[in-house]
């Protein structure tokens, strides 16, 4: 082991083995997440884009499918965010942002595969705003499916 002038020794620290309370690491707290079944085929995403029921609004589109009752699978979602909108940041905070409504408003839903379709104001309009245009949605797309 090389030998370093003094100038390079930490006069700050202490020669103990231990420090104080205070400096010790803490273990991370981590939250677990439940894994979304997502749809991520294109040949799935084009099937849904051209058999799928839309639901617009200015924030957000929803594509909507009854599965079929014999697949016997839960629910899927996707989460798409296109090259048109914006670069990569901004497709990837889009994306982020409908997996988390997608969380909080109870997806991936039994019996149907939803596909969340990003817009221009997906990322600037409130969160608050996107997750009750996505709830009305969700509701008005499940009333026409008779759920």
């Amino acid at each position: 082991m090389p030998r370093l002038s003094r100038t390079y020794v930490d006069k700050g620290r202490s020669r103990g083995l231990v420090g104080p309370p205070c400096q010790r690491t803490q273990t991370p707290l981590r939250v677990a997440m439940a894994l979304l079944e997502t749809i991520k085929s294109s040949t799935e995403i084009s099937y849904l884009f051209s058999q799928g029921k839309r639901f617009n609004s200015p924030c957000i589109t929803l594509i909507v499918k009854e599965r079929a009752p014999q697949s016997g699978q839960s629910g899927r979602v996707g989460f798409i965010a296109g090259k048109k909108l914006g670069n990569a940041v901004w497709r990837n905070t889009a994306k982020r942002r409908m997996r988390a409504l997608s969380r909080e408003l109870g997806g991936p839903w039994h019996g149907y595969d939803v596909i969340f379709l990003a817009k221009a104001q997906t990322n600037t309009a409130s969160y608050s705003k996107v997750l009750t245009t996505c709830n009305g949605l969700l509701a008005k797309a499940f009333a026409e499916a008779g759920r």
